[in-house]
Formats: structure tokens, C-alpha cells, sequence
């Protein structure tokens, strides 16, 4: 299974982008590669222009659910995320002010529940 959670500038994005489950190779874009540890930047031209590997914990719990989260930080310009309510710390600085949250992901069974907690974050209830 992937799970990919990030954020989109979906002023960049033409109407078949926007349809397509590509969305990190898409402009603008900021994600994390959940499960690989692997955070990466693509820019506004669709070119991937950063890599980071060995972000974020392992932290499973014991009942095989995970709860993701998101934080954007308008002031600061950072995107946060969190594992199993942990801080996995600042993922990205800089990033772009108009950006929306966007998810990819796949597996053989599971759920998904998306929950909106605030204005600047997201949290992402992910079960195999």
C-alpha cells in the first residue's frame, strides 16, 4: 500500500489534472511518501526539485490504524505533519500561501475517514 499526503496549488492545475491520481507530479506541489519516509517537492513547472529521506516515525499502534495530520502554518510558511497524534516535525519551509490538501493513495483493504480539524489542519484516519 502508498499513501501519499500533501498539498497542492490548484492555480497551477489544468481541468485534467485535477481528475488525475497523479497529483504529486502535478505543479506546486508538496507531499510526503507516508510509508517510504520520503518527503518531496515538485515545482511549479511539474519538475521534481527536492527529496529528504527518513522523514517521520514508525509508530504503528497496536490496532493497525493510523492517524495522519497536517499542519499548515500561514505565518511561518511550514507544513507540519503528524503520526498517531505525534509531531513528525517541519516537513517544508517556504511554502506558498493558497494551498489546498490533497491525498493519493492505494491498498488491497482498508478505510479511510478525512476529517477537517481546523483551518489549518487535516487529519487523515488510515486502517489496513
Amino acid at each position: 500500500s502508498n499513501l501519499f499526503v500533501g498539498v497542492v496549488d490548484r492555480s497551477k492545475y489544468r481541468p485534467e489534472q485535477l481528475a488525475s491520481t497523479y497529483w504529486k507530479d502535478s505543479p506546486s506541489s508538496f507531499y510526503w511518501d507516508v510509508w517510504n519516509g520520503k518527503l518531496m517537492k515538485i515545482n511549479e513547472n511539474g519538475v521534481q526539485v527536492g527529496v529528504a529521506l527518513g522523514y517521520g516515525c514508525a509508530c504503528q499502534n497496536s490496532e493497525s490504524e493510523t492517524i495522519i495530520g497536517m499542519e499548515y502554518d500561514s505565518k511561518k510558511m511550514t507544513l507540519s505533519y503528524y503520526k498517531n497524534k505525534l509531531n513528525q516535525g517541519v516537513a517544508f519551509h517556504n511554502v506558498p500561501r493558497n494551498m489546498y490538501p490533497a491525498i493519493d493513495l492505494w491498498f488491497e483493504s482498508g478505510h479511510v475517514e478525512l476529517e477537517k480539524g481546523n483551518i489549518k489542519s487535516y487529519c487523515l484516519l488510515y486502517s489496513i
